[in-house]
């Protein structure tokens, strides 16, 4: 089976097929936006809102305070504590979706539930966090992110606040200690002047007096460093763990509930020794989670004490050193130079706290809770679906995908359309164009109707009764092809065919034939369709002898032909419709055709479809 050459697509063939396939384009294209935008207005909405906050917090402690409270960085602390279950729960306790009367099963799905639908975030190259909540339901995310953030704002001030009295009670010990430390040096210093003579010291034991003084001052400032940073505080690890919180919470719900059923039951109701287990075990919990914060805590406290521990040796060393050299002064001196540096140390260090403590209360004065909500929550807006964006995607898509389909079907489909693929497939080149014949009122009439007479409303007759038209000008210059490419090399039979009905072959022949037949070549259509004539019908032949008696041996060839009213045209009509055509063009067709090529110069013959009979077959092989 012949097959079609493969050849490269041009630009003027992609145009053809989109000119082709124009509508399938066009109706996948609806489709899938269609698809599209059905589906995007079905998904569910997502909606979003956030609020902005402002992280002030830094140690303000400095010395031996700072080891008992310094939290790490504090924007991540408060990234990490807004996301604590206890900030959540308490957040949807201020919003009244849960209450004292919720159970604990409750709390912990919903807890559970709006920590998903949060989100925290540093904002970069700044001391702020943006907290974020996305659901389907607007009505209550911006109400949580605001009550969210109300509720660690108020948690962080409580936590500064237990952290600001912790520092304060610490100085003022210190500073009623050092207070008493001072009078007993003044009282003692009173009565040593009171009892005994002040002699003068030397410049350079003066010297060695000043300097022991100082160090002694130096080492029991660290001491107290060291002494203070062994102790633990009591509050701190509660506030840098951030599931101590929700623990604590879950206590006090515990012992909420051990109280109201203790009202009514014993000790041994099995809800109180359920809450006891439960209890027990939240309380291992914080033993383990203080344990291990503790071990943190102390490893950094061991690295500054041992630092310190060298510094207070050292100077230690030093006194002793002074000592030695101040040996030799005597007893008096020596009682009046202690008592003086004891004098100086409490005064000097009595000096250092209260100011201290005065700096810790202008602190806490000023603070506004290291948080500040800078940005509260609107109103929330649509993230998702974006319809206009899917709509975009949808209608892009569609045009890919309707592109890809005509194209598909281009390549599926194996029908001949263009004259290029006519060439490429029968390897011939297509003479002319047989045009589409739009029917006119005729230019002029013949009133003589008889045998040869010319049907007025034949698209077969249109070069004859409009030589000006377009499908004329078309027919006679496939004639004029015909005449120089085909019956000037010496041919004769021209067989026309088709392979379905319906597709002009009738219409072209007898065109063609009156064109050959004004050009002056002496012609002859024969019509040979003995199944359905045409050409008998467009020349009023219709009932007359024709092939068929010919083909018989009924009458000689000559008496079944039949000039028409167009000059050098004859034809030969079917005459009788036979019952076997094939047996009967089998018969004489090739000795008829032999005798007509003598005479005329163009043989034109109508043959039936070729798909559905054999006829033009049997012709083809007679004609040669």
């Amino acid at each position: 089976m012949k097959t079609i050459k493969q050849y490269e697509l041009g630009l003027a063939d992609y145009i053809r097929i989109l000119k082709r396939r124009v509508w399938s384009i066009i109706f996948v294209t609806i489709a899938v936006f269609l698809i599209v935008f059905i589906y995007s207005r079905s998904i569910p909405p997502i909606y979003k809102t956030s609020a902005n906050i402002e992280v002030t917090k830094a140690i303000a402690t400095e010395g031996m305070e700072k080891w008992l409270y310094y939290k790490g960085h504090p924007i991540e602390t408060a990234m990490r504590q807004i996301r604590s279950p206890a900030c959540i729960e308490a957040a949807l306790r201020k919003m009244g979706m849960l209450t004292d009367s919720s159970p604990q099963s409750e709390i912990q799905a919903k807890v559970g539930q709006m920590t998903g639908i949060i989100s925290v975030s540093e904002l970069p190259n700044t001391n702020m966090i943006t907290v974020s909540a996305s659901g389907p339901d607007p009505n209550i995310l911006e109400n949580y992110v605001n009550s969210l953030c109300e509720v660690y704002q108020k948690l962080e001030r409580e936590w500064d606040r237990k952290e600001d009295d912790e520092v304060i009670d610490f100085l003022e010990k210190r500073i009623e200690l050092y207070r008493k430390r001072l009078e007993d040096a003044e009282a003692a210093m009173i009565e040593f002047k009171r009892t005994n003579v002040v002699r003068g010291f030397g410049s350079d034991v003066g010297a060695q007096l000043k300097m022991r003084q100082d160090l002694m001052i130096e080492a029991s400032r660290i001491s107290d460093e060291i002494d203070e940073m062994k102790q633990k505080s009591e509050t701190a690890w509660m506030r840098d763990i951030p599931q101590i919180t929700s623990i604590l919470q879950q206590k006090r719900d515990l012992e909420s509930k051990k109280s109201v059923i203790l009202e009514r039951y014993t000790p041994n109701h099995p809800s109180l020794v359920a809450i006891n287990e439960n209890l027990e075990w939240l309380d291992s919990q914080i033993e383990e989670l203080k344990k291990n914060y503790e071990k943190d805590r102390m490893e950094r406290l061991e690295k500054a004490i041992h630092s310190r521990e060298g510094n207070l040796a050292d100077i230690r060393r030093r006194i002793a050193e002074l000592d030695a050299a101040l040996s030799t002064m005597s007893s008096d001196q020596v009682i009046y130079s202690n008592l003086d540096m004891e004098l100086s140390l409490s005064k000097n260090l009595y000096s250092m706290f209260w100011e201290r403590l005065e700096q810790q209360k202008i602190i806490r004065q000023s603070k506004s809770g290291g948080v500040n909500l800078t940005g509260a929550a609107a109103a929330p807006v649509k993230i998702y679906p974006n319809e206009r964006a899917h709509q975009t995607v949808g209608l892009a898509l569609g045009m890919m995908i309707g592109l890809a389909f005509a194209f598909l079907l281009e390549t599926m489909d194996t029908s001949i359309r263009t004259i290029e693929e006519i060439e490429e497939f029968i390897g011939l080149p297509v003479l002319g164009v047989a045009p589409i014949v739009v029917l006119e009122p005729p230019e002029k009439i013949d009133t003589e109707r008889g045998p040869g007479f010319l049907e007025y409303e034949s698209p077969g007759t249109v070069l004859y009764y409009h030589p000006r038209a377009p499908s004329s000008e078309a027919y006679r210059s496939l004639a004029s092809t015909l005449e120089f490419t085909f019956f000037n090399e010496g041919n004769r039979v021209l067989l026309f065919a088709s392979a379905t009905p319906q597709e002009g072959k009738t219409t072209s022949s007898a065109n063609i034939g009156i064109a050959l037949a004004l050009a002056g070549k002496r012609t002859i259509i024969l019509d040979c369709n003995l199944r359905h004539p045409g050409i008998s019908k467009i020349f009023s032949l219709m009932g007359h002898s024709g092939a068929s008696e010919v083909l018989n041996g009924y009458i000689p060839w000559r008496i079944g032909v039949y000039p028409t009213l167009v000059e050098n045209l004859d034809v030969m009509p079917t005459g009788a419709l036979p019952g076997q055509p094939v047996e009967l063009l089998k018969m004489g067709l090739g000795n008829l055709l032999r005798e007509l090529s003598s005479i005329y110069s163009a043989i034109l013959i109508d043959c039936p479809p070729i798909l559905p009979v054999a006829d033009a077959s049997i012709i083809s092989s007679m004609a040669g």
